[in-house]
């Protein structure tokens, strides 16, 4: 008898087969309480810890987000191919989360991604990396779009990021803000331009 409610997934190909010592009969597993390993780049290892909060996303026909937690963390870290470079090892950290949304319907087997929150603010503005620049002294900024069409180079303050949008201060929600900028730009250039979301 098995010790919890579960689903057997593996078994016997035949019945009367020999099995050889050690062979496992079945592997059972619970689908109601689904733990999910993956690899994270060493970038984030300071950040890493257990109980942080985590998304577990499916993408099918249909995208299916539930949330979790983070329950495990290697202490070391593991080399494995570069997919884009055989001839170099890549080093990620490997971690698990623990699916909190009993009834999701997420099933063992399941390719997924994981997103961990290791910090989060409110009432914040956010923009897109892209659209901040560095100057010759090390101050990064951005090009708001003024009423009359020109632009203004306005120093700002970065703050948290999750590779594709950065927290910044000295921008005020509703400003227009030119989203890929080149060298080409100056402050007072008078542009026209086509409104792509809000910040």
């Amino acid at each position: 008898v098995a010790p919890i409610d579960c689903v057997i997934i593996v078994g016997p190909e035949e019945e009367g087969m020999s099995l050889s010592p050690n062979t496992p009969v079945v592997t059972i597993v619970d689908p109601s309480d689904l733990i999910v390993t993956c690899q994270i780049s060493p970038y984030y290892a300071p950040d890493l810890k257990v109980g942080l909060d985590a998304i577990v996303k499916y993408t099918g026909s249909k995208t299916i987000e539930a949330n979790a937690k983070v329950t495990k963390v290697s202490q070391v870290a593991i080399a494995s191919k570069n997919a884009a470079d055989m001839s170099k090892d890549t080093a990620t950290i490997p971690i698990e989360v623990h699916v909190t949304d009993k009834n999701s319907v997420l099933r063992p087997g399941f390719s997924v991604d994981v997103k961990v929150i290791t910090e989060s603010r409110t009432n914040v503005c956010t923009l897109p990396i892209l659209a901040t620049m560095e100057d010759d002294e090390g101050e990064t900024y951005v090009y708001v779009v003024k009423e009359d069409g020109s632009l203004e180079k306005r120093i700002i303050k970065q703050g948290l990021s999750n590779g594709l949008y950065v927290e910044a201060e000295n921008i005020s929600e509703g400003e227009i803000i030119v989203s890929n900028p080149t060298d080409y730009l100056t402050e007072g250039m008078k542009v026209s331009y086509e409104k792509l979301g809000d910040m």
